[in-house]
């Protein structure tokens, strides 16, 4: 696999209703089945992936240093403007929210239902984690750039039960 030097500053989280999983490459790929909710985890070489589907409604949640251009999309924000502002959307139940670090948290995969992981040459780590409390559906992942020293967090939520939930 050929490394190409990223920078986390070229972040941009894409939400879209469909995308061609050819444009990317995949490095690791899980497929899960919560209550009545499949969800894909794509660790690809931009950074993540998940597609979110219950029956006929689904959607595509890219985080990647990729800009996609499509009719399909309905949000795009940088990582800056997401890092100011986290993101919820109240129809679809889901919140999206975005933390910078200068240091390597401890990740504790024991805390997660699922996990899955990849590890690039030089060392940098993209990691997925999803685990369930009784309302939600909860991912966590974690994007490192050791080139620029920065951990990028994230922390997705889909409200499952409940007087919103899906």
């Amino acid at each position: 696999m050929q490394y190409i030097e990223q920078s986390y500053k070229d972040l941009q989280l894409t939400l879209s209703t469909s995308i061609n999983l050819d444009d990317f490459t995949i490095l690791k790929s899980k497929t899960l089945q919560i209550k009545n909710i499949e969800i894909s985890l794509y660790i690809i070489g931009e950074s993540h992936i998940i597609h979110y589907k219950k029956n006929n409604n689904s959607f595509y949640e890219v985080f990647a240093c990729k800009t996609l251009n499509s009719d399909d999309l309905f949000f795009s924000k940088s990582i800056n403007e997401l890092k100011l502002k986290p993101l919820s959307l109240q129809k679809k139940k889901y919140d999206f929210e975005v933390i910078i670090q200068d240091e390597l948290q401890n990740v504790n995969i024991d805390n997660y239902d699922e996990y899955i992981e990849f590890i690039f040459p030089k060392k940098s780590i993209t990691s997925i984690g999803v685990r369930m409390d009784e309302n939600d559906i909860i991912i966590e992942t974690l994007h490192s750039y050791l080139n620029e020293k920065k951990y990028i967090y994230t922390f997705q939520k889909l409200k499952i039960k409940g007087e919103n939930g899906v």
